[in-house]
């Protein structure tokens, strides 16, 4: 139906200042401890494993899930591809939990 690669990218600035946010408040972690992992192992992480597949995607929506623009986009290409499938389904009923569509003549 749909196979629709998606990376959501946000500014580096941003990711530290939520995981900051998140270690020091919910687990109790002092600045100092998060700064040092997140330089020791987070991003190089991130650089190693999680930004190349960014070149994989078949879209990439820069400045995160605030992209409204971006997701917009991708809801109407969503409403459409299930508007083809509807389209091409009509023929289609349900029998005994399975799908039962006619076969097409070539």
């Amino acid at each position: 139906l749909l196979d629709m690669k998606i990376f959501v990218d946000t500014d580096s600035d941003i990711r530290l200042v939520r995981r900051l946010r998140r270690d020091i408040t919910e687990r109790g972690r002092d600045i100092e401890g998060v700064i040092k992992q997140y330089n020791k192992f987070v991003k190089p992480a991130f650089e190693q494993y999680i930004e190349p597949t960014m070149r994989l995607a078949d879209i990439v929506v820069p400045r995160g899930g605030g992209n409204m623009v971006a997701i917009d986009l991708i809801v109407q290409h969503v409403h459409s591809q299930l508007e083809e499938v509807r389209g091409q389904n009509a023929d289609c009923t349900a029998e005994g939990g399975a799908t039962m569509c006619p076969k097409a003549v070539t």
